[in-house]
């Protein structure tokens, strides 16, 4: 059991979690090197029907720092999605967006999902199977 903060964005399917970062250093910078280098990013292009306007999105992964030692990847877009109103042309193009970084977050991470939260704030996360 552990805390309840994994960092989630919501547009996150599953929790992308690495355990022991800060005793290797080596590693947590390996990872943060690949991810800023290789440039994680998806661009993508949504018509807004609220403003008559197409509008690119940013859609990028993120390193969140858990507790202790752990980190967790994340997904950032640099726009609220629930402030635009999209088509669900635009949704699939996220969605699409949104898969192709969580299959890069795979090899990265162990893939986990919430199983039980608490009341008192414990949670209980398992690995997915691959």
């Amino acid at each position: 059991m552990a805390t309840s903060n994994i960092q989630q964005t919501g547009l996150e399917n599953s929790i992308y979690f690495i355990e022991d970062v800060e005793g290797y250093d080596e590693q947590y910078d390996d990872l943060k090197d690949n991810i800023r280098c290789e440039n994680y990013l998806e661009e993508v292009e949504v018509f807004d029907r609220a403003y008559k306007e197409w509008t690119t999105l940013s859609i990028v992964i993120k390193i969140a720092w858990c507790y202790y030692d752990w980190v967790n990847l994340i997904i950032i877009c640099d726009q609220e999605l629930d402030d635009l109103d999209l088509s669900k042309s635009s949704l699939n193009k996220i969605d699409r967006a949104i898969a192709r970084l969580e299959k890069i977050m795979k090899e990265y991470s162990t893939e986990l999902r919430c199983t039980a939260r608490f009341s008192n704030g414990e949670t209980i996360y398992e690995e997915v199977d691959k």
